[in-house]
């Protein structure tokens, strides 16, 4: 195989025309007389040559056919063979790019997947999955914002925690948390749940955002059941590794909230805000260790599926009026429906001062270890 520079040569003038280039006796062309593939090997005397183009009118090449022998003449059929022919190297060619293409977008697509998947386990350490894909998603969402949602909101909080963390230690401290957050943030993500916030041992899991729910508070409710249900088993873990046992209370509340993207251009988080956050705050801070809560609001929501072990007046820093909770001792939904007694009883260990009297309830509301005596009326139903 002899190869020739291009320049100067019969493709180089084809690939520079609209149409075919015919030579039907070079050594007698003055144009091409004293080149020296003609007067020299291979000593080409016949050239029929037609540009070969890309759809976007590019020229990449040519087709022709050579001869050492000149030709006397080129008949109608043998240019409309060589066109075709041209024609057809086109569209070999232009599948050829659009597979280099595809296989190119390919391998462009698995690394976009291979970089998102890292990106979700990254993210996913700090959001959930729901809002990760939000993100990957809908980038163009990222802007400071939200929108109205009607959610379920989920409260839940170690009772006695904070005195009992200053004499255990910050090394136990943390791996109490960790088993517990570990069997927590489980059941939260199982039930469809938004972790909103961590902060020490306390958690903030939103139902119904960004992924809108219709049952979202009967996600919520059996979510804080099975949380209540996967104490003892995380507590028998505890003991194992010489620790001691811990007991949450849970708050439950439904309303129309501000979801979406808080903060600022540079530091921002998808987030909850509203009067419905609050109230479920204040709810949770009425329980006791073991025990569920949850607002009138909830419990409409619910129906007859919940198991509603009592109901409670209370008053409430921000409310005029005593505010109706409900404990929820189980839901229908659930195989092991319930999660504790329904006459489950707290022991008064000590003479206080209420400002109303307990006079029905077999129940002391009592932070678990020692805390605060709450302004309880429970009535009869």
């Amino acid at each position: 195989v002899t190869e020739l520079p291009r320049q100067g040569t019969f493709c180089d003038t084809t690939i520079k025309q609209p149409g075919a280039v015919l030579v039907l006796n070079a050594a007698e062309d003055p144009q091409w007389a004293d080149k020296p593939y003609v007067k020299g090997p291979p000593c080409t005397r016949f050239y029929l040559g037609f540009p070969l183009r890309v759809k976007d009118g590019q020229p990449v090449g040519t087709l022709c056919a050579l001869d050492a022998k000149p030709r006397g003449e080129v008949t109608d059929a043998q240019l409309e063979m060589m066109l075709d022919l041209a024609r057809i190297a086109e569209t070999e060619l232009e599948l050829r790019n659009t597979l280099q293409t595809q296989a190119l977008l390919l391998d462009r697509e698995k690394e976009l997947s291979r970089k998102n998947d890292f990106i979700r386990r990254v993210l996913g350490r700090y959001v959930t999955d729901d809002v990760a894909d939000h993100v990957l998603s809908s980038p163009e969402e990222l802007h400071i914002g939200g929108e109205r949602r009607e959610v379920t909101i989920l409260m839940s909080d170690l009772r006695g925690f904070t005195p009992m963390s200053d004499k255990l230690g910050p090394e136990n401290v943390v791996r109490i948390l960790n088993h517990y957050l570990h069997f927590m943030v489980e059941i939260a993500l199982k039930w469809g749940g938004t972790i909103d916030e961590i902060i020490g041992d306390a958690l903030l899991i939103i139902f119904g955002a960004p992924v809108a729910m219709e049952d979202h508070a009967r996600r919520a409710a059996c979510c804080a059941i099975e949380m209540q249900q996967a104490m003892d088993g995380l507590n028998r873990l505890l003991q194992s590794e010489d620790l001691v046992p811990i007991h949450c209370g849970i708050g439950l509340n439904t309303g129309e909230v501000v979801v979406g993207n808080i903060g600022s251009e540079k530091r921002m988080k998808y987030s909850v805000v509203g009067s419905p956050v609050n109230l479920t705050a204040r709810i949770e801070a009425f329980t006791i260790g073991g025990q569920i809560l949850a607002s009138k609001e909830t419990c409409d929501q619910l129906g007859n599926e919940a198991r509603i072990d009592g109901k409670l007046r209370v008053n409430m820093k921000g409310y005029s009026k005593p505010v109706c909770i409900y404990e929820i001792g189980g839901h229908q939904a659930l195989v092991k429906g319930c999660y504790s007694p329904a006459n489950r009883k707290v022991t008064l260990t000590l003479t206080v001062n209420l400002h109303f009297a307990i006079a029905d309830s077999p129940i002391i509301y009592r932070d678990g270890n020692g805390g605060k005596w709450w302004n309880v009326i429970r009535t009869l139903e």
